[in-house]
């Protein structure tokens, strides 16, 4: 049905005569569906061959979209049936018998319903097509925030919402609210407060009026993660508790029709329901175990296990879930070896579905952080690597707080072990460059979607958009092989496919990279110091910070030298005071300040005096800058006291050095081979001209 990959309609052959009137107005199969749709009152019509039938025009909650359920006095027995408007004519021929095409039942009596559905579907502007690309990326949307992805989330939420904005009858409509508090819950995820809080308000507006009845618990949720994220626990757990509330109304037990068709049928929105329950009660135990309530985290857990195990949708993802929450909970509990084990159950988990994705080295990199911090060095180590594995594997990042815990693991190895400490910070510039923030990595999936745009490579095109539908495509095995493996079925052939789905979307990507050499820049690779080393010139040093919130390292690099990491003891939020301080001289604006040359030559001792050994006799500096410090320019900074009122005399950093901005190592290598090539070339050219 017009791209629609789905079931298009349910039919039901009862056996036995009803009254179609009792059967419309209420009664199980009338419940069933208005738990899913929306509907408005029966119309007397009839089908093909002239058949009695009542049929329900109806509109499903979740989207808005056209819908109708029909009641069909059959020639064996009363027939009930729900779909697409677009699948009614397959539905008469169900009913009938009949084996021929064409709308309105063949060769028999005219139709009456078919005109009725057919005149309702050209008056809605959402058609099977439109319905079909909605589902699919709201479908592509939650598989990559269940990969941690929230850009690439935030990206298909969006075009989702666009699909939707697209149809709606007006901005107002209460269609909006569903995509929009998803991207509102991405934003969220990503840091984008502001934003995410605009997008909030005015899906509250709307909230009341949708027709989808989980739509004012699910805004609750999405807003007490939003609250969550913002470290405000108080009012997060509030929303929380009213979203809470709202799913358990939602969340009747199994609705069973077996009494009208000898069937036993889930209902939507109760499934709907019990998921959003047991996230809630997930995100109200991460509450409570940050906010220093660790007594209430177990038993939160507990139940949210066994809402998940009574609905039938208990997994290994959502079992690695709740076990990483309880390992944070015991750690901050004091209770670190527990958590270091729940954690490590957690990975598990992750392992055996979610291999090779970001939560998997997500968990392995948080064991490995509280390995280090129970004083067992190498075994953190270990888990450090297997994170970056993951890693390198998918050419990911994952936030640069997780690749700092392993920079300092890296770090306290050298001091230990000196004959090994080149290598080891070696190992940390390498490993640092796969630490992103969530504005870079939003700007890494703008980049790509604007590269193949501009690029016209339909190979390129089509490639990437390969990965994404093998990305959906995997999402959906993974949650097809949690329900055979709950029901006790054999997964072994799910367990195939997917590991083909996963060799097929690494195809993809490399054959994007190959023919697109801009889409490669894009990916995180990772640039070994010897390699870096080898593009920089004699006297040129690189430095790129790893910078958490209560410190970091900058690492320094210069051809010929081992890898210089020293330690950084201010963190995020005292650099961008400083940051502000200097700049509010130059900013502009009324009642600007004189330069502030105490923040300018603080900056400078935090940042590069440690390395000052390496920068000596340096003519050129790059810095490769994260966080706070992207909207730093370091030529600004001072190497000593100054004058405030005699600037001209201050001892500027780029007095010293000549200095240069990368947005990331790997870029900066890029950059450096193509310029050698092109020199190359225009070499080559040069001589072939003097021969001539």
């Amino acid at each position: 049905c017009g791209g629609w990959t789905q079931p298009s309609a349910r039919v039901f052959n009862l056996g036995g005569s009803l009254d179609l009137d009792g059967v419309v107005a209420g009664g199980a199969w009338r419940g069933w569906l208005d738990q899913r749709l929306e509907c408005g009152a029966a119309q007397r019509t009839t089908v093909a061959t002239g058949l009695e039938a009542r049929l329900l025009p109806c509109t499903r909650r979740s989207t808005g979209a056209a819908y109708l359920a029909l009641a069909v006095a059959g020639p064996n027995g009363t027939v009930l049936s729900d779909g697409l408007p677009a699948s009614l004519p397959v539905i008469e021929r169900m009913i009938t018998g009949q084996t021929a095409a064409g709308g309105g039942g063949g060769g028999g009596a005219r139709s009456a319903a078919y005109q009725i559905a057919m005149s309702r579907l050209a008056a809605d502007r959402t058609g099977a097509a439109d319905e079909a690309r909605f589902e699919r990326l709201m479908d592509l949307g939650e598989g990559l925030n269940q990969a941690e992805d929230f850009a690439g989330a935030e990206d298909a939420y969006r075009q989702a919402l666009a699909e939707r904005s697209r149809i709606a009858r007006s901005a107002d409509d209460p269609a909006l609210v569903l995509p929009m508090i998803h991207v509102a819950l991405n934003l969220s995820n990503q840091g984008r407060y502001q934003a995410a809080d605009g997008l909030f308000a005015r899906a509250g507006q709307l909230a009341p009026r949708a027709a989808d009845r989980s739509a004012a618990a699910r805004l609750s949720h999405y807003r007490g993660i939003h609250l969550l994220n913002q470290g405000l626990y108080a009012r997060a757990d509030t929303a929380l508790g009213e979203a809470e509330a709202g799913y358990r109304r939602l969340r009747p037990s199994t609705v069973a029709i077996s009494a009208v068709v000898g069937l036993n049928i889930s209902d939507p929105q109760a499934e709907t329901a019990a998921r959003g329950l047991a996230e809630v009660l997930r995100y109200r135990a991460v509450v409570a175990s940050r906010d220093e309530r660790p007594a209430q985290v177990s038993p939160l857990l507990t139940e949210r296990a066994e809402v998940l195990r009574s609905a039938g949708l208990a997994s290994s993802i959502q079992q690695g879930r709740s076990l990483r929450v309880e390992g944070v909970s015991l750690v901050r509990a004091e209770r670190r070896s527990a958590g270091i084990q729940s954690i490590g159950l957690a990975e598990e988990r992750f392992s055996a579905r979610l291999a090779g994705e970001r939560p998997l080295a997500t968990t392995r990199f948080l064991r490995g952080r509280e390995l280090l911090a129970d004083g067992r060095l190498d075994e953190a180590l270990e888990a450090f690597r297997s994170g970056l594995a993951v890693l390198r594997e998918r050419r990911i990042g994952t936030d640069v707080t997780a690749i700092l815990s392993y920079v300092q693991a890296l770090d306290q190895a050298a001091a230990r072990n000196p004959a090994q400490a080149a290598a080891l910070r070696a190992e940390a510039f390498f490993a640092a460059q796969f630490g992103k923030r969530s504005e870079v990595a939003r700007f890494l999936t703008q980049s790509s979607a604007r590269l193949v745009e501009a690029d016209g490579n339909e190979r390129v095109a089509a490639a990437l958009r390969r990965r994404q539908d093998l990305s959906l495509e995997i999402a959906g095995l993974e949650a097809d092989r949690d329900q055979r493996q709950a029901a006790g079925r054999p997964v072994a052939e799910l367990d195939t496919r997917i590991g083909e789905a996963q060799r097929a979307r690494e195809e993809a990507e490399s054959e994007a990279a190959e023919l697109a050499p801009g889409y490669r820049q894009l990916l995180v690779e990772g640039v070994t110091a010897a390699d870096m080393a080898a593009q920089l010139a004699p006297r040129e040093v690189l430095v790129q910070f790893v910078i958490g919130p209560q410190g970091g390292y900058a690492i320094g690099l210069r051809r010929g030298q081992p890898v210089h990491l020293v330690s950084i003891t201010a963190g995020q939020a005292g650099l961008a005071s400083l940051i502000q301080a200097a700049r509010s001289a130059v900013d502009g604006g009324e009642g600007r300040m004189p330069f502030d040359t105490a923040a300018a030559a603080g900056l400078y001792d935090r940042l590069l005096r440690p390395l000052e050994p390496l920068l000596t006799d340096a003519d050129a500096l790059v810095v490769v800058p994260e966080g706070a410090l992207l909207s730093l320019p370091f030529g600004m900074l001072l190497t000593g006291p100054a004058n405030p009122g005699s600037l001209r005399d201050a001892p500027w950093l780029i007095q010293r050095h000549a200095i240069s901005h990368a947005p990331s190592v790997q870029a900066l290598a890029s950059l450096r081979r193509m310029t050698a090539t092109f020199d190359g070339y225009v070499e080559h050219m040069l001589r072939a001209s003097s021969t001539c």
